[in-house]
């Protein structure tokens, strides 16, 4: 999309941040932001400093019974693509946590959807992670069953997928991430995960080898290849679908 408004959840996340910027000095787009807090919203501001002007920020806690209680009419005609970044990414957190945040969070995401009129594009950002333990080619689909799960945040993807799934009466897209490892191609890195704490315990002796299999590949990208790739798949005319946002690995 380059013209329109866009509801952009989890504005103050590393991708939410960098999609913020990206549509902002790309395109025409509005953006519609709900901020849990008067702090997070100042973050916001001085971050996006004066792209901030063509934001329009209401107050929102996905962990409510009506996170978008504060949207009027108005802004519900004017809004033309949900894009749903908000959510819970430790894989330690709390099963309770993961689901109110990431289910329910999407749940109420979705009812948002039916009441806008102009909907023409709903984008779920999920990740590599929603498919769980499963082995052997993952495609872009929805799993017919559960896998099984190394912790409550795969677990409350794959929930939050199925939720989205099921809307056909909704103009969805499932975006499944891969882990962000740098921000660029050039190798900057404004956000550490479990990788990057992995290989601080290699570079200090902490740990002698790193487990793995030679053949099992390694899903990384960056935050820009990211960030492209959703405003792309965001367009009116992007299929419904789940899609996934890794690089392709061809057989040897």
């Amino acid at each position: 999309m380059t013209s329109g408004v866009l509801l952009l959840t989890g504005a103050g996340g590393y991708l939410g941040r960098r999609l913020a910027h990206r549509y902002l000095e790309t395109s025409d787009v509005r953006l519609l932001l709900p901020v849990r807090s008067p702090a997070r919203q100042g973050e916001i501001e001085a971050d996006l400093g004066s792209l901030a002007q063509r934001v329009e920020f209401v107050p929102s806690d996905l962990e409510s019974e009506d996170p978008y209680a504060a949207l009027d009419s108005s802004q519900l005609r004017s809004i033309t693509a949900i894009l749903h970044a908000g959510a819970v990414t430790r894989f330690n957190c709390e099963r309770s946590l993961a689901f109110r945040v990431n289910v329910k969070g999407t749940s109420r995401t979705l009812e948002l959807a039916r009441r806008c009129p102009s909907l023409e594009s709903f984008g779920h950002v999920s990740s590599v992670y929603a498919t769980g333990l499963r082995d052997g080619p993952i495609h872009e689909a929805l799993a017919d069953e559960a896998p099984g799960f190394a912790n409550a945040y795969e677990e409350s993807k794959w929930a939050a997928e199925q939720l989205v799934g099921q809307c056909a009466d909704l103009p969805w897209r499932i975006l499944r991430v891969a882990t962000v490892l740098a921000d660029d191609e050039k190798g900057t890195v404004t956000q550490y995960n479990a990788v990057h704490d992995t290989l601080r315990l290699r570079f200090y002796g902490l740990m002698s080898v790193l487990p793995g299999r030679a053949a099992t590949p390694l899903y990384f990208v960056t935050g820009d290849f990211v960030t492209d790739a959703t405003i792309q798949l965001m367009r009116p005319t992007t299929p419904c679908g789940v899609y996934h946002l890794a690089q392709t690995v061809r057989s040897q």
